[in-house]
């Protein structure tokens, strides 16, 4: 898999692809959390419930760019001397 991406993709490419799965994941879920705040705070049962409903909805989008975020940072990351990798 890693060398059909090397292959594809170069670094550039890979970079604002890895920018932009970061923008969708944290839009994503600072939107999750502020509704449900905001649905909380007010305590409306119905929009609760659409809150959490969209949130159901909304969670593929959050699904699909971690894996993106994972290969791309894995990719990006290459040779590191980073103990932690």
């Amino acid at each position: 898999m890693n060398f059909l991406i090397d292959k594809l993709m170069n670094r550039k490419v890979l970079l604002r692809l890895h920018l932009f799965a970061t923008v969708i994941a944290v839009l994503t879920i600072s939107c999750f959390f502020s509704f449900s705040l905001i649905a909380e705070i007010l305590g409306e049962t119905n929009f609760i419930r659409q809150v959490k409903s969209g949130i159901l909805y909304g969670l593929p989008l959050l699904v699909m760019a971690m894996p993106v975020l994972g290969l791309t940072g894995t990719q990006l990351a290459g040779a590191s001397q980073n103990p932690w990798y």
